[in-house]
């Protein structure tokens, strides 16, 4: 059974997350997306592919220095990153035209479909799901991002927190985790989600 978790990195300034982007000129527009291809059975995970790409922003392409602060993405980065609608045409290759269930902390999809109305897409076979029910299932505290994840389980790993890779890592490293304990109760859950799509 093949799942997608990602993670993705949006503009943002000074004080957007606590005016929720408000301002008229504010969009969360993504500008970068990564995601991990993997294969969930009762007796294990298994890593299948990566996506990852820097996207260009449109409605303002110039990234603002909180935001390249916070994520540590340069504006070369971007400025070199798909246009969108080519991006949304390698991940729908990726997720095999919306077949295979994309997957993220707290399900990052109004980014996804932010950035499309703004570009004037139809990104309508996109599916995604919110991953932190499983975590809520075994109990763990989710009061944190993604990127921290993974200390929840005090795995070893160096990873730059909110960057969307390594987020990813993050997320599929502590799935991992939470397989080795019940691995019954994490195939259930994603079967779930695959048979929702």
């Amino acid at each position: 059974m093949q799942i997608i978790i990602y993670d993705t990195e949006f503009t943002a300034w000074e004080g957007s997350f606590q005016r929720n982007w408000e301002l008229d000129w504010e969009s969360r527009e993504l500008i970068q997306f990564a995601g991990i291809k993997i294969d969930v059975s009762h007796r294990s995970i298994e890593h299948l592919d990566i996506f990852s790409q820097f996207i260009q922003p449109q409605k303002n392409p110039t990234l603002s220095k909180y935001i390249q602060n916070l994520t540590g993405i340069k504006q070369t980065q971007v400025d070199m990153g798909l246009h969108p609608s080519q991006f949304f045409k390698e991940v729908r290759d990726f997720c095999n035209n919306g077949t295979i269930p994309i997957v993220s902390w707290g399900n990052d999809l109004p980014t996804l479909l932010e950035t499309a109305q703004i570009n004037e897409l139809n990104i309508d076979w996109l599916k995604s799901h919110n991953l932190i029910p499983l975590f809520d299932e075994f109990g763990i505290d989710t009061q944190i991002n993604s990127g921290q994840l993974y200390q929840r389980f005090n795995l070893c790993l160096e990873l730059q927190e909110h960057n969307a890779m390594d987020d990813t890592l993050s997320l599929v490293a502590s799935i991992n985790h939470l397989h080795q304990q019940n691995p019954s109760l994490v195939y259930k859950f994603f079967k779930a989600l695959f048979n929702s799509k």
